[in-house]
């Protein structure tokens, strides 16, 4: 596990980003669930960015809380520890995506009920569709408007972490044993078609 560097006489201008700081060593680590996270795994800041692909200083800011990625980086940083590590990667151990969210029981209610509007092939209208879930009641339950799960449907707007988060939490709430990467993308389809590929070889 990477140690942190003594970051004195600079350690005031990280305070708000928590860091912990430990003295003698070679790198500055936060108390954020994306950094516990490299360091559980053994993996360096600068071999991680190089590996996803994702500028190293945009890292630093990950790692702090300062921001947060896109779907798009946040695949590239669960593929890239993927790579180096070879060990099965969750996105939901870098963010919390609400898959921790007990599951509730499902009961029949409105969201059940057909929906006739338009279908979309993008991953998360094609998992409603596939569950019978009704967006307008998904759209009531999380909350949220139509127009932001129609448009989350129809791929128009991409997903923010927060909102993977609140969209899985509720359908866990409803009883529906679902993780983000099956309402999106988040880099943890490679890794399964390798490890049946790699079955497969056998």
């Amino acid at each position: 596990m990477p140690a942190c560097k003594n970051a004195w006489p600079f350690w005031r201008q990280y305070e708000s980003a928590r860091m912990v700081v430990r003295a003698m060593t070679k790198e500055i680590c936060y108390d954020s669930r994306i950094d516990r996270c490299r360091r559980r795994y053994g993996v360096k800041p600068q071999e991680w960015a190089n590996e996803s692909g994702v500028d190293r200083k945009v890292l630093i800011r990950y790692r702090s809380g300062e921001l947060v990625p896109g779907v798009a980086n946040l695949a590239k940083l669960v593929l890239g520890l993927w790579r180096i590590t070879g060990l099965p990667i969750r996105a939901s151990e870098l963010y919390d995506l609400g898959e921790s969210e007990p599951l509730g029981r499902k009961t029949q209610n409105r969201c059940n009920t057909p929906f006739k509007g338009k279908r979309f092939a993008t991953r998360f209208d094609r998992f409603l569709a596939l569950r019978g879930i009704n967006p307008t009641c998904l759209a009531a339950a999380i909350p949220t408007t139509r127009q932001t799960i129609y448009k989350k449907r129809s791929g128009a707007e991409s997903f923010t972490i927060r909102q993977i988060e609140r969209v899985v939490r509720t359908l866990r709430r409803m009883g529906y044993d679902v993780r983000a990467s099956y309402i999106v993308d988040v880099g943890e389809d490679v890794q399964h078609e390798e490890r049946a590929s790699a079955r497969w070889r056998r």
